[in-house]
């Protein structure tokens, strides 16, 4: 079956203490934007980084765990920003604007976040997708439910989405 995902994303440890982890991080990134497209061999990582290609593997368990970590390392920022998004003393629908702006955000520096998310969901291990819905789908799925309440809740927000969707 392959070797196990190693989950324990090296690029969440305070500090950078991982240059070696980053440095193939920066080089899948760098290559995908390249290339547009997530189609990058380990090899081609590893002569871009300068790193053995062996390393991917001690660091990441293999390429899925890799793509995971830069998935996480690349939403970092704006999967933070939710709580305290929600926090702000603003409107909900300015709340959501900004929220909008944060996803354009991402995406203009992150061309192939995705096309990485889609093949960490539905094209990887069932692994991959777990993690995948436990560091990003299940928190913004969180953020949006809880935003669509504010703003049903203060007025600026119709409950029609629960009525006219709920049947399907």
């Amino acid at each position: 079956m392959g070797s196990p995902l190693n989950t324990s994303v090296p690029t969440r440890l305070p500090g950078g203490r991982n240059a070696t982890a980053e440095k193939l991080l920066v080089a899948a990134s760098e290559l995908m934007i390249e290339r547009s497209s997530i189609e990058v061999s380990l090899s081609d990582i590893a002569q871009k980084s300068g790193v053995n290609a062996a390393l991917v593997k001690y660091h990441f368990g293999n390429k899925d765990g890799l793509l995971l970590a830069l998935l996480a390392r690349d939403a970092a920022t704006e999967m933070a920003q939710l709580e305290y998004l929600l926090a702000q003393k603003m409107a909900p629908t300015a709340k959501l604007k900004l929220h909008i702006a944060g996803i354009i955000r991402a995406y203009y520096q992150f061309p192939y976040m995705n096309r990485l998310i889609h093949y960490l969901l539905h094209e990887s291990s069932a692994d991959a997708a777990d993690e995948v819905s436990k560091f990003f789908v299940a928190p913004l799925l969180d953020f949006h439910r809880r935003l669509l309440a504010e703003g049903i809740k203060s007025g600026e927000f119709r409950e029609y989405y629960k009525t006219q969707y709920a049947s399907r």
